[in-house]
Order: structure tokens, then sequence, then C-alpha cells
């Protein structure tokens, strides 16, 4: 009887945790699956190594189906976006076929509304970026 319960509560606990990391990245999933393009209005770049690199005014278009775009007056990539959940912690990855060095990442998110996204990548020297909806 014992061994019993023990699986049932196993089988609970995995059941509640599974869902609560779904719905944890669930609202990021949504607004950017929502339409529309994000504009970067600041970059900070952690790097001591190149600090001339400045992505603030290219535009970042996520699609329901992961994929996205990068657009600016001179630049444009395409890519591939998605979330995660570690501890509780919203991730999003950005990974682009073109070389947006400081971009690309698995961006933290920090902060999230309806029309504004802050994340942050790096530890030593950390990049942060404010993301605008359009």
């Amino acid at each position: 009887m014992s061994n019993l319960r023990i699986f049932v509560s196993i089988t609970i606990a995995i059941i509640f945790f599974s869902c609560k990391k779904d719905s944890v990245t669930q609202p990021l999933n949504d607004l950017l699956r929502s339409g529309g393009s994000w504009t970067i209005s600041s970059f900070v770049n952690g790097s001591v190594l190149d600090t001339s690199i400045n992505y603030t005014g290219y535009t970042l278009v996520f699609h329901s189906d992961g994929k996205m775009q990068v657009q600016s007056n001179t630049d444009s990539g395409n890519g591939i976006w998605e979330t995660s959940n570690i501890d509780d912690r919203i991730f999003m990855l950005i990974d682009l076929e073109d070389d947006f060095p400081f971009l690309e990442a698995r961006w933290d998110v920090l902060t999230m509304t309806n029309t504004q996204i802050e994340i942050s990548a790096g530890f030593w020297f950390p990049t942060y970026i404010t993301l605008i909806k359009n």
C-alpha cells in the first residue's frame, strides 16, 4: 500500500510541475506570437572586448511557428526563437542564421508587459536589451 501511495504522489508531482513550467512561459509565447514587430529601444553591451556593437533601432519580428527576422536599415537576418523555463526563470533563445554578435543568446527575461520586454544575457559582463512593441 505504501508503494502505491509513493507512486501516486510522484505521478501527481510530475504532472503538477510539468503544467507549471508551461504556464510560466505561456504569457511570453502568447505575446510574441500575437504578431507585430518589436524595436530594440535600448542595447547596453556589457562586453569589454567589443563595445562598438549596438543594435538600438533594430526590429525583431517573431512568428508563431518559431521563426523570426531581424531588420535594420543596413542589415537583415533570419533565425528561430523559443522560450524555456528553468527554476521559474523565463528564458528566450534567439538563434540567427547570420552573424549578429551579442544578439544570439539564451536571454533571461527580466520584465515583461504587453508592450515592453527587458532581457539580459551574460554573466561577467551582461548585455541588456529593451524591446518595445511597434
